[in-house]
């Protein structure tokens, strides 16, 4: 294949490498609005390929940066010297597309994305017989495609959560319920409002959900008094009183450390990573998976197996 596709990719880079070529080509080639608002003095060519390499001896692509509506903007031409045309081409053109966009935010540090306007020059012994729409590409019906794909995606912000509403569901609306109020000065008092809840979790067989929660709140969350946090669990959900001790040691643990060497960052590193730790080596005695634990404390997974290796011995 090589001896095929290596004369045509460099005859290609060669004639539009050259600008009069190229603004010849894209005055021709490109969308009617783009042209409209394209400055056509700013085309500059630019030396990235967003080639996979897999397919480097059939297709050759070009890059030209432009201004357009008075904003930095990218041409991407991609020329295809494959004999079978690509059906996924639709695919390939959005990840290279998404390729320059993100390098150019790094580059530039920017908030914002440029456009890139897409072009392929299919050079096949055929014609080119595949849609070149990316939504035919979706395995679901069009109406669907139409509403979900390409669209704004859907945000559950938990500032805008509301809570009556999420009591009413007692699975996700009480995981919902604690990460909307984690933040909070004083966990406890969100937690009491849930309690009837958890019971029901606990009567349904949720108690290692309601440990999970419980696991999650105390890493991540704060309380005023880890006295009283422990005692209303031991009131309220007696399912968990086998791993009160265990709750109870890591509160006072993490109140503990808190306090040593206020004032001092590097004391506070220390004694929020021992603190992270001793959680760990707890919660991996009360028999949970090192992934969950790693979850839980944000140690890594290696510093998981360590801790586990270490305390096995």
């Amino acid at each position: 294949m090589s001896k095929i596709a290596t004369p045509h990719d460099r005859f290609f880079r060669a004639a539009m490498t050259d600008i009069r070529v190229a603004r010849e080509f894209f005055e021709y080639h490109l969308p009617l609005l783009i042209k409209q608002y394209l400055e056509w003095d700013s085309l500059a060519l630019c030396p990235n390929s967003y080639i996979d390499k897999s397919l480097k001896l059939s297709a050759s692509d070009i890059l030209y940066r432009a201004t357009i509506a008075g904003q930095d903007a990218y041409i991407y031409l991609l020329v295809e010297h494959q004999s079978s045309p690509d059906e996924l081409m639709p695919l390939r053109i959005w990840k290279y597309v998404l390729n320059i966009q993100s390098d150019h935010q790094k580059q530039h540090n920017s908030k914002t994305l440029p456009l890139v306007c897409p072009l392929v020059f299919f050079h096949g012994k055929t014609a080119y017989p595949h849609s070149t729409d990316i939504k035919d590409l979706i395995a679901a019906p069009a109406d669907l495609v139409e509403q979900v794909f390409l669209k704004p995606f859907q945000l559950i912000d938990t500032h805008t959560l509301v809570d009556e509403d999420l009591k009413q569901r007692h699975w996700a609306g009480v995981m919902e319920f604690m990460l909307k109020h984690i933040f909070a000065r004083d966990v406890l008092p969100y937690l009491k409002q849930i309690m009837g809840i958890l019971r029901d979790l606990e009567k349904a067989n949720g108690t290692d959900y309601i440990v999970t929660m419980l696991n999650y709140v105390l890493v991540a969350g704060e309380t005023a008094s880890p006295e009283e946090f422990v005692e209303t669990l031991k009131k309220e959900l007696p399912a968990v009183e086998g791993k009160v001790m265990t709750i109870a040691e890591m509160l006072a643990e993490k109140a503990r450390l808190a306090g040593i060497n206020q004032g001092i960052s590097q004391g506070i590193a220390q004694g929020v990573q021992k603190s992270r730790q001793e959680i760990a080596i707890r919660l991996l005695q009360a028999g949970q998976s090192p992934r969950y634990v790693a979850d839980i404390t944000g140690l890594s997974l290696k510093e998981i197996n360590t801790l586990q290796s270490k305390n096995s011995n």
